[in-house]
């Protein structure tokens, strides 16, 4: 719980609830683990990885990055790399 608080999340497509009405959830969010989110739309989204897709340098420190990352001993990739490198593209791009 302690690394979740004030982090900033994309809530793709907006933010949801299903157990508490979405204004309640959305204010315990920001309120107790001081969330910043971040809405996008799936129109936005797909535009913006079009563009990042499109930059050289986001895909080669998306490469990078990944890279970096898969140096933890203590990660053990399980999927396509690719998949690893994509999640980069967009914390690079956003």
């Amino acid at each position: 719980m302690k690394n979740t608080r004030n982090s900033r999340i994309l809530a793709i497509g907006g933010p949801g609830a299903w157990s508490q009405p979405l204004e309640t959830t959305i204010k315990t969010v920001v309120d107790k683990y001081k969330l910043d989110i971040q809405d996008i739309s799936y129109e936005e989204l797909g535009r913006l990885i079009t563009e990042a897709r499109a930059d050289k340098s986001v895909i080669s420190r998306s490469k990078a990055r990944t890279e970096e990352y898969l140096k933890d001993a203590d990660i053990k990739l399980e999927t396509d790399r690719k998949f690893v490198e994509n999640c980069f593209v967009l914390e690079i791009y956003l």
